[in-house]
């Protein structure tokens, strides 16, 4: 099952950097496309050009459609935010460090340190990115006209995903 729709700018989204800025208004008319996973797991995800994903699992759970709303703006927000590209990119960027330092310091105790070091960046970065994600889909959630404390709702009703 899939829909398509499409995502109306958030009027009080300032975006860190003048380059994400210009990336926003790219994604200004993006169109979605959610399928529903036959699968009783509890996920969601975003993939960039406007994919969104939510399993049948995750819904059984939402106790109303402010809630459903609430996981898809968090994924739509990743999408528009172009976290799954930036991401990709710091993961490349990562490997080629990894790659690096395993040539260079292969054994030593240095050399694990920074492998170590990159893989904690990566995850911080994850982190921040889930954190921006909550922001502008709770923004989004409310001009939309649902319940933006839905999204605190669901996550204390799931466990806390």
């Amino acid at each position: 099952m899939a829909a398509n729709i499409r995502m109306k700018r958030p009027s009080g989204w300032s975006p860190a950097s003048p380059g994400r800025s210009r990336r926003f208004r790219k994604t200004l008319n993006q169109s979605y496309r959610i399928t529903i996973l036959n699968s009783p797991a509890i996920n969601a995800f975003a993939l960039p050009g406007g994919y969104l994903y939510v399993t049948r699992g995750l819904l059984a759970l939402a106790n109303d459609a402010s809630e459903v709303a609430a996981v898809l703006s968090h994924e739509m927000a990743h999408v528009t935010a172009n976290h799954g590209i930036e991401r990709q990119q710091r993961e490349e960027a990562e490997v080629i460090a990894s790659r690096v330092v395993s040539e260079v310091l292969s054994s030593d105790l240095a050399g694990k340190q920074a492998l170590a070091r990159g893989k904690l960046r990566l995850a911080a970065f994850s982190r921040n990115q889930e954190l921006q994600a909550d922001v502008i889909g709770v923004r989004m959630l409310g001009e939309a006209g649902y319940d933006p404390y839905a999204a605190a709702r669901f996550l204390d009703s799931d466990g806390g995903l």
